[in-house]
């Protein structure tokens, strides 16, 4: 009984308080008896014809919901990192990054990324740089950078927007 209220409890908020309305598909499951397992949610129009119970001994509902959701990591409780630290990740660029053959050039190039799940960089943006290829040189960088540690919210990864400078120095 405990189950079937957490079920109907689950329901009712992830329409009650979603933003946008969800579609659950619950199926009859003879295998799984007892138990509401958790599986997907749908973004869409809900129609009361799609919620069919059978049976209250065997439910799987249908409602894991993936979560693409890209946090800020100032706001999270654990923030993605470079392995072994933001030094690190600089000491990668320097010896990696290949200045432009431009005398006096020096600056920041700032650039913004998301940190996925498994660590990637993906959505390499910059933000702004000193020209002379500089942002197209420090997104190269980032693409064949080493996997970094993910972010973390409510104990589960999640996907992070990070972003930093990048300071060039002066090629004399």
């Amino acid at each position: 009984m405990k189950k079937l209220f957490l079920f109907f409890f689950v329901l009712f908020t992830s329409f009650s308080f979603g933003q946008t309305k969800k579609k659950v598909i619950v199926t009859y499951c003879p295998e799984v008896k007892d138990t509401i397992r958790i599986v997907k949610v749908n973004t869409g129009n809900f129609n009361d014809d799609d919620l069919t119970i059978n049976t209250l001994n065997s439910i799987q509902a249908v409602i894991s919901e993936e979560e693409n959701t890209i946090y800020n990591a100032e706001g999270i409780e654990v923030k993605p990192e470079f392995p072994r630290g933001i030094q690190n990740f600089y000491a990668f660029v320097g010896k990696n990054y290949k200045m432009p053959d431009e005398l006096g050039l020096e600056g920041k190039v700032y650039v913004s990324f998301v940190v996925e799940k498994d660590g990637s960089l993906t959505d390499i943006k910059v933000l702004r740089d000193i020209g002379y290829g500089t942002g197209k040189e420090a997104v190269r960088v980032l693409q064949f950078s080493p996997k970094w540690n993910p972010g973390e919210q409510n104990g589960r990864k999640v996907r992070c927007s990070y972003s930093l400078p990048i300071s060039l120095p002066q090629k004399q």
